[in-house]
């Protein structure tokens, strides 16, 4: 299926649909031509970001969990854990064993660890970078402020 027929079938933007194609977070999606193609087979739109998975990934390789509370109960951290061992991204994951266990038995990929390395030198290529001082003089803000911006290659 294409982007157009996954956003209606997951009730999403196709924007949404090409962003996880294009992050890796859907490794079974390939480009043809300049379209991204998605197995018929993938139900529903994944249920973490790339970011997220990459985040959680990380935790898994320090052993670790996520704290819940915000982003994180444990019905998405279970979802995401399951798809993330369903997409192959990790190892060694059992859906019956708990949280806990998982964060200990489960092991990044060698196509996790790519996911991971791909996320982080994304976040790495582009950097803006504030010096200077400011301060306010009778109500007025003064000072000398630079804004810098990196694009890496």
């Amino acid at each position: 299926m294409n982007t157009k027929e996954a956003s209606e079938k997951w009730g999403c933007s196709e924007d949404i649909v090409r962003d996880y194609c294009k992050s890796g977070i859907i490794p079974v999606a390939y480009k043809e031509r300049f379209k991204c193609v998605i197995p018929d087979d993938i139900q529903e739109l994944p249920p973490v970001t790339a970011k997220k998975a990459v985040y959680l990934m990380k935790c898994i390789d320090e052993n670790t969990l996520p704290g819940t509370g915000r982003y994180w109960n444990k019905d998405k951290l279970a979802d995401a854990l399951l798809y993330l061992s369903d997409m192959r991204f990790i190892l060694d994951y059992e859906g019956h064993s708990t949280l806990e266990e998982a964060a200990i038995k489960c092991r990044v990929s060698r196509l996790g660890k790519e996911l991971i390395e791909k996320t982080d030198e994304k976040t790495s290529k582009n950097k803006i970078g504030v010096k200077g001082s400011l301060s306010v003089q009778k109500g007025l803000p003064t000072g000398n402020l630079e804004i810098g911006f990196e694009h890496g290659q």
